[in-house]
């Protein structure tokens, strides 16, 4: 998986029995998993599409919300 410069939320859904993943950055995005390992691969996929079509279209893409994890 290459990096995803977004946070993403993981939350148990007692409604609908799996795993939901969520992307902030990316209203209306969410993507679910029977596992916490499925929700986040199927959330960072969902991700890079929105990102894809993005560019795609040229839109502007929003600013990234994670930091490094190393110091300059």
């Amino acid at each position: 998986m290459d990096k995803l410069g977004y946070r993403m939320v993981i939350e148990w859904s007692d409604a609908d029995q799996v795993y939901i993943a969520r992307v902030p950055a990316f209203p209306g995005l969410s993507a679910h998993g029977n596992t916490v390992e499925e929700a986040a691969r199927e959330g960072f996929l969902a991700a890079e599409g929105i990102l894809e079509v993005m560019a795609e279209d040229g839109d502007p893409l929003p600013p990234e919300d994670i930091a490094s994890a190393h110091s300059a």
